[in-house]
């Protein structure tokens, strides 16, 4: 019974941890920061800019101008 019990819980964390995906596509031109605010959160070490950058494929030429049109993914 212990067996159930546990593979239960670890099942419950598991769903409880997942995100799913969302895709936006932009609806005018934007920059790294303010989409980093808009779809995570900005944090005081900017882990989120660089896991929204590696998420999205961001470049050194779309830092300061992602353009229009652009799909942008985060997760809930």
């Amino acid at each position: 019974m212990s067996l159930v019990s546990f593979t239960s819980k670890n099942l419950f964390l598991l769903s409880f941890d997942a995100r799913q995906e969302r895709l936006y596509e932009l609806t005018e031109d934007s920059n790294l920061i303010v989409l980093t605010h808009r779809f995570l959160g900005l944090d005081a070490d900017d882990a989120n800019i660089e896991s929204f950058r590696k998420i999205n494929d961001i470049k050194n030429d779309e830092l300061y101008r992602v353009r229009k049109g652009r799909t942008i993914k985060y997760f809930v």
